[in-house]
């Protein structure tokens, strides 16, 4: 990041100058990469299509418009780079800070885990299991 910007927040943040499909664009693909593509197809062609009302993408997208957007521009104001960051000064405690951290790193290894067996299968069923 030193070659391409002054600090790490502009690096980490883009400047916070994305443009606002972009940055939609690119958190669905981060979101829903490996569960959209495998889990919710299979779900939705085993239960029908009921089951696509029940899924969480339609309210996290909504949650994104209503929320993200004020986050956006609270981090912009004061700076923050991470929800953690965000939290802390919210309620001014350094423990809750902590605490939502680990609960954030506890829950991102399952999920990082199902994109990397993800991964894997979709290279073993599309090289027919070489």
């Amino acid at each position: 990041f030193k070659a391409t910007s002054n600090s790490s927040e502009a690096f980490f943040t883009a400047d916070r100058g994305v443009n606002p499909f972009v940055l939609l664009a690119t958190t669905a693909i981060s979101v829903f990469s490996a569960l959209a593509f495998y889990g919710v197809p299979a779900a939705i062609y085993r239960e029908g299509i009921g089951y696509f009302s029940n899924t969480g993408g339609m309210i996290a997208g909504l949650l994104f418009v209503i929320i993200g957007y004020r986050l956006w521009i609270l981090g912009k104001e004061y700076g923050f780079l991470t929800p953690v960051d965000y939290l802390r000064s919210r309620y001014y405690s350094e423990g809750f800070g902590i605490l939502v951290a680990t609960v954030l790193i506890l829950f991102i290894v399952p999920y990082v885990a199902m994109q990397l067996i993800a991964i894997g299968d979709a290279a073993s069923v599309t090289t027919n299991g070489m």
